[in-house]
């Protein structure tokens, strides 16, 4: 039974995420990465380049009115990581790792200008400080969104069992999301404001 609930969960995900695809078209270009493409799109003139990193489950098309605001004063790329929105799946296992190298490469192959400055939301916290680890000599800075970090769980205060119980879109469901489609991109979060409302503040500081 759970077998078969697990199958008919990916398979209405994957039937679900097609129709999305076009209904919603995404903005941007397919890149090579070696063997398989990922979704890139970069608007806007100046330097450094910011690449905005999205949260777990989250598509590029999140950072619309962020990307849209950076834009006006500089170089700005979302993408989509792979088996996300627009982009070809890529290898196993999806680790930070694999991530932080296959958007270098993205990044790389589409021509985009270092030095970088990255964005990482929630999981894309964890992406873009490996990024910076690996390749540290072509970034200049990094603003961590709300970010997840690998210790934050054991740190965390005690709750009740109630209170520790995982969102029906943190168990592979991610079509129980409360929120409606396509999310309003208002802020990475999906509707709540945040400090990005003035991205240019945060970029100047």
């Amino acid at each position: 039974m759970v077998v078969l609930l697990a199958l008919a969960g990916a398979s209405y995900q994957a039937i679900e995420s097609r129709l999305d695809a076009r209904r919603f078209p995404e903005t941007g270009r397919l890149v090579d990465v070696g063997g398989y493409r990922l979704m890139l799109n970069c608007i806007g003139d100046g330097s450094p380049t910011v690449v905005l990193e999205a949260g777990f489950g989250d598509l590029s098309v999140e950072w619309k009115s962020v990307q849209q605001q950076i834009a006006k004063f500089s170089r700005v790329c979302s993408y989509d990581r792979a088996g996300y929105g627009g982009s070809d799946a890529g290898p196993l296992p999806r680790t930070s790792l694999q991530i932080a190298r296959e958007l270098h490469t993205l990044l790389k192959n589409a021509g985009e200008k270092t030095p970088y400055i990255l964005v990482g939301a929630s999981f894309g916290g964890y992406n873009v400080r490996v990024f910076n680890g690996l390749y540290r000599d072509e970034v200049t800075g990094i603003v961590l969104a709300d970010a997840t970090q690998e210790d934050q769980y054991d740190t965390l205060p005690q709750c009740g069992a109630t209170e520790t119980l995982p969102a029906p879109g943190e168990v592979c469901f991610f079509r129980c999301r409360s929120w409606p489609w396509p999310p309003h991109a208002s802020s990475p979060g999906g509707g709540q404001r945040s400090v990005f409302d003035s991205p240019k503040k945060v970029f100047e500081s």
